[in-house]
């Protein structure tokens, strides 16, 4: 695992921006890690992305940094992940406070919606966010 970045979310967790190798291939991964004395390590939330996937989100995100203030509950866009599954960037409000949700969401005869992989970032940390994700496709690309 080459960690590009991290993004402190409270005192125990953290959300990390890394690029891994899995059979061979490489891909860029955004997972949140907890610290405590029963575990420490990666949770299951969290999105892997292709070079295709990293460019796009970075489009997305770059497009909220010329906002000022609080911006509107509102879906950003959307990275298509293969068929039937899309990464979905949503800015949303939970106990009044703003953040970026960039979560897995899928669409199959058996159900159409959001599923447990993915993250929710603060939103005072979408300008790091685009600059590790750039960071995460250089490392991409020169493999």
């Amino acid at each position: 695992m080459d960690i590009v970045g991290k993004v402190e979310l409270n005192d125990s967790s953290q959300c990390v921006f890394y690029v891994e190798e899995f059979k061979g291939k490489r891909f860029g991964s955004i997972r949140k890690f907890v610290e405590s004395e029963a575990y420490s390590g990666p949770t299951k939330s969290g999105v892997v992305l292709s070079t295709d996937g990293i460019d796009e989100l970075v489009v997305l995100l770059s497009g909220l940094l010329k906002q000022t203030g609080k911006m509107e509950d509102k879906e950003v866009g959307r990275v298509q992940v293969q068929d039937g599954k899309f990464i979905a960037v949503n800015i949303t409000t939970y106990k009044e406070e703003q953040g970026l949700d960039i979560r897995e969401y899928v669409d199959t005869e058996d159900y159409s919606g959001p599923t447990k992989k993915g993250v929710r970032l603060p939103v005072e940390a979408i300008k790091d966010s685009v600059g590790y994700l750039k960071t995460m496709k250089e490392k991409l690309v020169k493999a």
